[in-house]
């Protein structure tokens, strides 16, 4: 079979139309991701700042130093327990981000290699 010039142009065009495709989908996928990212922080932002509000009614509340001592320790684990949260959910959300970004990676490829096959 002949490859034409205009076989060429229009495997070229398809690509590049990919491409395209490709481009705007990433753009989706950053922005979902980012998104997703911000909510996360900002979520735990919220708690850290109630929980830092709840402990300072606390501390003024207290009888002794072994009662501040105690609730100091307590919002403490409570602060790790809210950062451990949001660390596993920004891991969650960052390996879907790497599997969506793998799967448009792989339909690239495959495309650049079909354009290529088409124009050769």
């Amino acid at each position: 079979m002949t490859t034409t010039p205009k076989d060429v142009f229009e495997a070229w065009a398809e690509w590049n139309q990919q491409t395209f495709e490709a481009a705007k989908k990433l753009a989706e996928l950053n922005l979902a991701l980012s998104e997703k990212l911000i909510k996360e922080q900002t979520d735990l932002a919220n708690n850290i700042v109630e929980l830092t509000a709840k402990n300072a009614e606390t501390f003024g509340k207290a009888k002794d130093v072994q009662e501040v001592i105690a609730n100091q320790t307590a919002a403490a684990q409570e602060c790790s327990k809210q950062a451990l949260k949001s660390y596993r959910s920004c891991a969650d959300i960052l390996g879907e981000a790497r599997k969506a970004y793998s799967e448009l990676y792989e339909t690239s490829c495959k495309a650049a290699t079909t354009a290529a096959k088409k124009s050769a």
